[in-house]
């Protein structure tokens, strides 16, 4: 399971990468992935699975019902939360571009979350 956790790091790695760049429709796709992946991670230590969606917000909330944190992730970031999974479907399906600013004003996101879900490795 450690995977999820190795590879949301990477694609957050790579998102900076990106943003450094001046790629920012591919950094704020990577950013996305990067919030999922952790999710996920934290859902498979927990409880061994992860539901099948690709929904950021689904995600935590799956998580808000194992550590109240998650819920209130959510609830703080609620807009940047949205606007990530709006990115990620127009960064397949729209033509959509992101600016520098938009990417910088959610990197801090990882961070928090890694700390939620950092709380619970060893549980």
């Amino acid at each position: 399971m450690a995977i999820f956790k190795e590879r949301a790091v990477r694609a957050y790695e790579r998102a900076r990468d990106a943003l450094d760049k001046g790629d920012c429709d591919w950094a704020v796709f990577l950013l996305e992935q990067a919030l999922q992946l952790l999710v996920k991670y934290f859902l498979a230590l927990r409880i061994g699975y992860f539901p099948r969606t690709r929904s950021l917000s689904r995600l935590l909330e799956e998580a808000g019902e194992l550590d109240p944190g998650f819920v209130e992730f959510l609830r703080e970031h609620r807009d940047s939360v949205a606007f990530l999974e709006d990115a990620y479907v127009s960064s397949r399906y729209l033509l959509r571009r992101y600016s520098r600013d938009e990417v910088e004003r959610r990197l801090h996101l990882f961070g928090e979350l890694l700390k939620l879900v950092e709380r619970h490795e060893g549980d």
